[in-house]
């Protein structure tokens, strides 16, 4: 997914000389066509994610750029918090914050660069649009958004060598949903990488049980309307994501569903609160319940 992304972003900037890249001094393996393309709208902050958004803020302020910040995780997010709340959104500056290794893609370098956390918070800013791409299609679509869309946005990316998960792409807008598999029975809701492990659980379920399958790659704001009208048929909603189970994806359809006057069980599966495994990335899925076939066990459990 992050190669697609910065192959994309290259095209984008060669035809669009507001876009920029800053980074924690990391991404060697990936951004050197933009360095040697675009070497002045390039910069190394260094291990420095907090000037790093301040620069970038500036940078957007001053001269009118596109900036896009690139770390690891949750340092682009969680190290500079402040930053990117007083600086990047209270301003609306024109920042594109890019968080690579979505949840656990970090497994084995622990805690300290698992981003389980960050939706819940980038979710609390003002004026944040937040994109939680699948596949490598939809990476490419949502740098295209960002950019035409001004303002603060967050840029959720794996790096694993994801598959596209749809033959044939379908655009979508701000607010849009995906629907990677039709059905009657229940809903299963999941952002990011983590949609193909439901696509599996969904095949598992059959022919027992008709899953719909639904993605969304902007997980704010939704087409709440739009939304609303897909699930009330269903009695049954299952949000799936690798993410804290406090304050992500869980939280938002939850909110949604009580607004609006639905009545569905909802089931949530999500990392427990404070999981701090250390391990490849599969493994930590399947022992904390992620994998498909735990994901299709618990739909079969609650029914």
């Amino acid at each position: 997914m992050r190669t697609a992304f910065m192959e994309t972003l290259c095209e984008a900037a060669e035809i669009d000389d507001r876009i920029c890249l800053i980074v924690g001094d990391l991404g060697f393996s990936v951004v050197e066509s933009f360095v040697e393309r675009f070497p002045d709208r390039f910069l190394n902050a260094g291990v420095a994610e907090q000037s790093m958004t301040g620069i970038a803020t500036g940078w957007a302020l001053a001269e009118k750029k596109i900036v896009f910040t690139y770390s690891i995780a949750n340092f682009p997010t969680m190290r500079c918090v402040e930053q990117v709340r007083n600086d990047v959104c209270a301003h609306k500056a024109d920042v594109k914050i890019i968080s690579l290794g979505s949840g656990i893609t970090y497994g084995p370098s622990g805690y300290s660069h698992f981003a389980v956390e960050d939706l819940a918070v980038m979710n609390a800013m003002p004026h944040m649009i937040i994109f939680t791409p699948a596949d490598p299609q939809e990476a490419k679509h949502c740098l295209d958004l960002a950019v035409r869309t001004p303002g603060p946005a967050y840029i959720r990316l794996a790096k694993s060598g994801e598959p596209n998960l749809r033959q044939s792409f379908v655009p979508f807008e701000i607010g849009d949903f995906v629907e990677y598999k039709s059905g009657n029975d229940l809903c299963v809701l999941g952002i990011g990488s983590i949609l193909s492990e439901c696509l599996s659980a969904a095949k598992m379920l059959e022919p027992s049980l008709s899953a719909s399958v639904l993605g969304l790659p902007v997980l704010k704001p939704l087409n709440e309307k739009k939304l609303v009208e897909y699930l009330r048929p269903f009695p049954l909603l299952i949000t799936v994501e690798e993410h804290s189970e406090h304050g992500g994806m869980a939280g938002i359809i939850s909110e949604l569903v009580v607004r609006n006057g639905l009545s569905p069980r909802l089931i949530k599966i999500s990392l427990p609160e404070g999981f701090d495994r250390v391990g490849p990335q599969e493994d930590l899925r399947k022992s904390s319940g992620l994998d498909a076939k735990s994901i299709a066990e618990k739909i079969l459990g609650s029914i």
